[in-house]
C-alpha cells in the first residue's frame, strides 16, 4: 500500500466503531453515528444493496483531495469493522464502514423531495459550466445534489460553495457548504437510474464538450497517488479479519467488480 491513503488508512484503523458512538440518523443508503467531541462521523452502508456506493465514496474522496470548487466535496474513506454492529444496522448483508467530517447538514426544503431533486439537477448543470473542473464533473456524472446531501463544515466554514447555490433561493446565511453524499453516474452509464439522475439528453464527451488538459492531468495524478485498491483495503481487512466466512468471497468479488467499473471509467477518459 502506498500513496496519500497509507498514512490516513493507518489512522482510520483507530477511528471509533458504531458500537462506540451514538446513532444520529439514516438516509436511503447509510446510517450515521457520532461521538461527543469527535469532529468526524462514521457511516454504515451495505455493499450488497448498493455496490456502486463504493465508487461514489472513492470519487468523493478524489474530488476532496483535488480541492475541486473550493473543496466542495467533504470526502469519505472506508475504515475497518472491528466490533459487532449495533442491532439497528446489523441487518446489512455486506456492511461497510466509512468516516467523514461531521457537517451541519441542510434540512429538506419546504417544497419537498421532488423539488429538491430538480434543484439538485439544475445545480449539477451549473457546476458543469462553472470553471475548468466542470467538464470533469460532467464526465463523471456528478448527481444527487439535493440540499439534504449538503452541510456546512464546522471547523472550516469557508470551504465549499455558497449555500444559496444549493437551496436555490435568497437566504440569510452566507455560509459555504460541502456535499457529503453525492452520486456519480459516469457518462458510460446508460441505465434508467442514471438517466433519471442526470436528466434528459446529457451531452457527449468528446463531441459536445472536452475536459481541459490541466484538469485531466490533475485528476489522473490524484488517482495514481490514491489507487482504488488502497482505498478499499480496510473493507478487505473487514472480511478477512472480522467477517471471515461465507460473505468474504461475496465482498471481494463485489470489490473486484467495482475496480473493473473504475478502470472502465478511467479508460473512457483516456487514462488507462
Amino acid at each position: 500500500m502506498g500513496g496519500a491513503f497509507e498514512q490516513a488508512w493507518l489512522l482510520l484503523k483507530e477511528a471509533f466503531q458504531p458500537a462506540q458512538g451514538n446513532f444520529l440518523g439514516a438516509g436511503m443508503n447509510q446510517s450515521v453515528f457520532g461521538q461527543a467531541g469527535n469532529p468526524d462521523v462514521v457511516k454504515v452502508g451495505d455493499l450488497s444493496q448498493n455496490p456502486g456506493q463504493i465508487d461514489d465514496m472513492y470519487l468523493n474522496q478524489i474530488m476532496n483531495l483535488m480541492g475541486v470548487n473550493n473543496n466542495m466535496f467533504a470526502g469519505q474513506q472506508p475504515i475497518e469493522l472491528t466490533r459487532d454492529l449495533p442491532s439497528n444496522v446489523d441487518t446489512a448483508g455486506l456492511p461497510i464502514l466509512s468516516t467523514q467530517p461531521r457537517l451541519d447538514t441542510l434540512p429538506r426544503g419546504s417544497e419537498g423531495l421532488y423539488a429538491d431533486n430538480v434543484r439538485g439537477r439544475n445545480l449539477a448543470n451549473t457546476l458543469y459550466d462553472m470553471n475548468d473542473q466542470g467538464p470533469l464533473l460532467e464526465a463523471l456524472g456528478l448527481s444527487d445534489l439535493k440540499r439534504e446531501n449538503f452541510g456546512a463544515s464546522i471547523p472550516t466554514p469557508d470551504q465549499g460553495i455558497p449555500e444559496q447555490m444549493v437551496i436555490g433561493e435568497p437566504h440569510f446565511s452566507q455560509r459555504n457548504v460541502q456535499v457529503h453524499d453525492p452520486a456519480f453516474y459516469s457518462h458510460l452509464d446508460t441505465s434508467q437510474e442514471a438517466a433519471d439522475a442526470r436528466g434528459p439528453a446529457p451531452r457527449k464527451l468528446g463531441r459536445d464538450y472536452n475536459i481541459p488538459a490541466g484538469t485531466l492531468e490533475d485528476f489522473a495524478r490524484t488517482v495514481d497517488q490514491n489507487p482504488f485498491d488502497d482505498f478499499v483495503a480496510p473493507i478487505e481487512d473487514t472480511y478477512y479479519d472480522f467477517k471471515e466466512g461465507a460473505k468474504t468471497d461475496d465482498a471481494l468479488a463485489t470489490l473486484n467488480q467495482r475496480q473493473d467499473a473504475i478502470n472502465a471509467m478511467l479508460a473512457s477518459l483516456g487514462l488507462r
